[in-house]
């Protein structure tokens, strides 16, 4: 009866053991799925509106010279060898294929609808046209300033406006602007002139038949010829330019 007794807990033992044991085994159950995200690019058109054009200027060098005819009977100013007078020059405004200034092949139909726009700055001069200027004897800049632009319409035929007003679309110089349908260039006219000194004129129409030793201001005509033109000679070889933006809408 004992032998049985003591063997009952080491059995109860044993299936214990094997019960906790059975808990660390499990069926595993493993497999791969596949899905697939997907959407679409969405970008946008890009449009070329590089552009470009030529700035430069016609009609030569601005010269406060002589007259183109003189007729010196009499005159106690004259001159030899000066150049003659040229106070009116013009800007070209031309449009180009690239910025390499490539020529381009004109058609105003190319750009039917579209308007070309010309910021046009103030006329920069030297500190000595300033001089001049403030002496009378040269008058200020022209004011070219302004911003122009040549609008085509929708088979090619331009109009011209200058600070939203109309101005001519024909070659022809009328307001100081014109335009070449054939070229697409836009051309404005700057005018130069005599200051207040000479009313205007040039100084041997200006002086002719005046007493060189007559009295003017504090000293004589042939004082105030000699200063006036001095200081004209001081605009010898300086430069002037003109900036302008152009844009193509």
């Amino acid at each position: 009866m004992m032998k049985r007794k003591m063997m009952v807990p080491v059995v109860a033992l044993l299936l214990c053991v094997a019960m906790v044991s059975v808990g660390f085994a499990a069926w595993v159950i493993t497999t791969t799925t596949t899905d697939t995200a997907s959407s679409n690019f969405k970008a946008h058109e890009v449009t070329d509106n590089r552009w470009f054009f030529k700035a430069s200027v016609s009609g030569g060098d601005v010269i406060f010279g002589a007259p183109a005819t003189m007729d010196t009977t009499g005159a106690w100013l004259t001159a030899t060898n000066v150049d003659t007078e040229n106070l009116t020059v013009t800007i070209n405004l031309t449009p180009k294929a690239d910025a390499s200034g490539s020529a381009l092949t004109w058609s105003a139909t190319k750009y039917a609808g579209k308007t070309v726009t010309y910021n046009v700055k103030e006329i920069t001069v030297p500190s000595e046209f300033n001089t001049a200027e403030d002496n009378g004897y040269v008058a200020a800049a022209p004011d070219i300033d302004g911003v122009y632009t040549v609008a085509y319409s929708a088979n090619g035929v331009a109009t011209i406006k200058k600070d939203g007003v109309e101005v001519t679309a024909s070659a022809d110089d009328t307001d100081g602007v014109s335009y070449n349908a054939d070229t697409g260039v836009l051309s404005i006219q700057v005018e130069f002139d005599w200051g207040s000194v000479t009313n205007g004129n040039n100084p041997f129409e200006f002086f002719k038949g005046k007493d060189a030793n007559a009295t003017v201001g504090n000293g004589t005509y042939a004082d105030q010829a000699l200063a006036m033109l001095q200081g004209i000679y001081a605009l010898n070889g300086k430069g002037y330019s003109v900036t302008v933006e152009g844009s193509l809408s």
